[in-house]
């Protein structure tokens, strides 16, 4: 459900202009200028409103100093917190160390990446320290959720840890793609899709068996200051995406398949898409192979790559169909999709695929039916 929460921003602290807090939107901050990125359109634009002078981080959060049901950005200034309370930003006069915020129930919480503590605000006072760290592993930033838990990210460990409002471990996940960057701007979250920014610039992060895997994109600048986000209402990594309920999340669709955040296909001529491998590429342009390596009983299939159908009502017989395909290299994923256009005579509908890169062969099958399709990922990555 699209959740818009109205305030009103001070520009250049002379009048009030109204504008809005997204939260299908994530949004960065760069020389205290604050910009809107929209996942659906990878676009950002300056929304024209600016942090206070001096001031380190952005959060999105509760209300929790006016006490009112709104969210609103959050900041800290000389180690003090400041939040916009609808017509001026305001000095909380309450103390925290801090270099990255986030917002989650009904707490703001706070990162000190030079002493590696996490504190926990609550509107009432200064923030309470909760935790104490050894050292951190940065780079080091916060998102949170609507129950009062953050999650912050250990790239020289490759993790990203949930905590409890408490600061007691929750959960770990796995992170891959990151190479142990040591600073960076800070991460936010979207419909189950992580966007930071590293030392090597700004990355995609995508779950799968709870496991967070990072790859490049183009659609973010390469320095950011800091990022927010709104404080999620469903953190559920292991199961990537519903594809029931496409309704609820952010999608782009083309012609006949549906897509979510980083080229993820969610439907197909309303099928669900179900990946059933991973195949990683050194080269964006390579061969492969279809035929039935069973009994050949008049599968009839389509294959669809990246939302174009390259290969149409084909029917599958033993004999190898070798076929040259291309994905994008810009893209962090791209997925070759099977349709079944019936199920022959023995259910369900069955094809083998052969991929061949550099002399290599990996031999994978697929299998759709009516209901269903399968797929396979390519993910580029270049020796």
């Amino acid at each position: 459900m699209k959740r818009i929460f109205t305030i009103l921003f001070c520009i250049s602290c002379v009048g009030t202009s109204a504008q809005t807090i997204n939260c299908d939107l994530i949004y960065f901050v760069n020389n205290s200028e604050i910009y809107a990125y929209d996942p659906l359109t990878q676009a950002y634009n300056y929304t024209g409103f600016n942090s206070p002078d001096g001031a380190s981080g952005l959060g999105i959060g509760k209300d929790i100093v006016g006490k009112t049901d709104r969210l609103t950005f959050f900041c800290s200034v000389s180690e003090y917190l400041w939040y916009y309370d609808e017509k001026k930003w305001v000095n909380t006069n309450h103390f925290s160390q801090s270099v990255n915020l986030a917002g989650a129930g009904d707490y703001w919480f706070i990162m000190d990446g030079i002493d590696s503590k996490v504190y926990r605000y609550d509107g009432k006072g200064n923030a309470t320290e909760i935790l104490d760290f050894p050292s951190f592993a940065g780079p080091y930033d916060l998102v949170g959720d609507s129950k009062g838990n953050f999650y912050m990210i250990f790239t020289k460990e490759n993790r990203m840890t949930q905590f409890s409002q408490e600061g007691k471990v929750l959960k770990q996940y796995r992170i891959e793609g990151l190479s142990g960057q040591t600073t960076g701007g800070g991460f936010a979250f979207r419909d189950n899709v992580l966007y930071g920014n590293f030392s090597g610039g700004s990355m995609i992060g995508q779950f799968k068996g709870g496991v967070v895997r990072f790859s490049r994109t183009n659609s973010l600048p390469s320095n950011i200051d800091d990022f927010a986000s709104c404080p999620l209402e469903v953190f559920e990594p292991e199961k990537l995406m519903d594809s029931t309920k496409v309704d609820s999340v952010r999608v782009i669709k083309s012609e006949d398949v549906v897509f979510a955040d980083g080229n993820i296909p969610l439907k197909i001529k309303d099928r669900t898409v179900n990946l059933q491998g991973t195949v990683t590429v050194t080269k964006p342009e390579f061969d492969i192979e279809i035929w039935d390596k069973s009994v050949a009983d008049g599968d009839s299939i389509s294959l669809n790559l990246n939302g174009k159908w390259i290969l149409e009502n084909y029917e599958v017989v033993k004999l190898k169909l070798k076929m040259k395909v291309t994905i994008d290299p810009n893209s962090p994923n791209n997925y070759l999709i099977l349709y079944a256009h019936n199920l022959g005579e023995i259910s369900p509908n069955t094809a083998a695929v052969s991929v061949l890169i550099d002399g290599k062969e990996y031999k994978l099958t697929l299998t759709s039916d009516l209901s269903s399709s399968g797929a396979l990922n390519f993910i580029y990555e270049p020796n």
